[in-house]
């Protein structure tokens, strides 16, 4: 095949074996893409809202301001202070994919720039109830005697055995940025940090559903009224209804989250021009289209 593209900008290969890699990494990056129901890059906000980039689940924000827009991990991120009562929070219709806990298996990622130190018991992640009632509950956050940087997993539901609060090995809660992933396979539970498997062993959920949960928060819990609202950074929230594999979590803990609507497949990836269509040469990262010249044999 001799096939030339005549481009908006210039494409230089440096070699064959390149281009099998550089296909290789979009590859598994564009398999994350798989079963995501939402992802808030928390790059910044539009009035009183923060976009979902996935499915328009955008949440709403409470005491939060373009002020609270920090430098993150990747872009921006949203800064939460306690003293504020700072918090992002979404109430779910019917119909909607979320709650996540709706779903036998699912997975949570996000990064964190938390000192868990004298933070207790306060929430990163949390789904909650918002009819008044502190029942059922599911939490991601800091230990509830803030003694150390571990992760706090708290679940509650009636007819359950309580799952609380029982604390990770790894520490990611000491002021810098680390990586969070929580895993629910077919109700086993797990969570990675940094993408590694933490020992952390959590009771595989109850075969009886969430009747109740309603609203999905970062940075603290909605119930009947806001509270539990944690200070520090928090960036790159994602949401998927399947769980992850280990090798998809450590591709997310290296790559970043691929981007959604034709951006970045992996991040800083200029263009990628799969060649699935040769009567319609597309860069499907920036958009740049591409026009076959000579002949192209099949």
């Amino acid at each position: 095949m001799t096939t030339k593209l005549k481009l908006a900008r210039r494409f230089i290969a440096t070699g064959v074996m390149s281009a099998f890699m550089f296909v290789g990494i979009a590859s598994m990056n564009a398999q994350l893409s798989n079963g995501l129901v939402s992802h808030w890059p928390l790059d910044a906000l539009d009035g009183d809202t923060t976009s979902d980039v996935v499915s328009g689940y955008d949440m709403n924000a409470s005491n939060l301001t373009a002020d609270n827009v920090v430098a993150g991990k990747y872009g921006n991120a949203i800064s939460f202070d306690n003293a504020e009562q700072t918090l992002l929070w979404r109430k779910h219709e019917e119909g909607d994919d979320l709650p996540i806990n709706k779903h036998d298996s699912f997975t949570i990622s996000f990064w964190s720039q938390v000192d868990g130190n004298g933070q207790n018991d306060l929430r990163l992640f949390s789904e909650s109830n918002t009819e008044g009632n502190n029942n059922p509950l599911f939490n991601i956050g800091t230990r509830n005697n803030g003694s150390d940087g571990t992760i706090d997993i708290y679940i509650r539901n009636s007819g359950w055995p309580t799952v609380g609060h029982i604390f990770s090995t790894a520490e990611p809660f000491d002021g810098e940025w680390h990586h969070v992933v929580f895993v629910q396979d077919d109700l086993e539970r797990s969570i990675y940090v940094d993408g590694e498997l933490d020992d952390l062993e959590i009771a595989p959920k109850p075969e009886s559903g969430w009747d109740n949960i309603d609203a999905t928060t970062i940075g603290g819990i909605l119930r009947g009224t806001a509270s539990h609202w944690v200070t520090g950074a928090i960036d790159d929230v994602a949401l998927w209804k399947r769980a992850l594999s280990a090798d998809e979590v450590s591709e997310l803990t290296n790559s970043g989250m691929p981007k959604q609507g034709g951006g970045e497949l992996v991040p800083g990836m200029i263009a990628h021009w799969d060649f699935d269509n040769v009567d319609m040469i597309m860069d499907t990262v920036a958009g740049l289209e591409g026009e076959v010249m000579g002949e192209v044999e099949a």
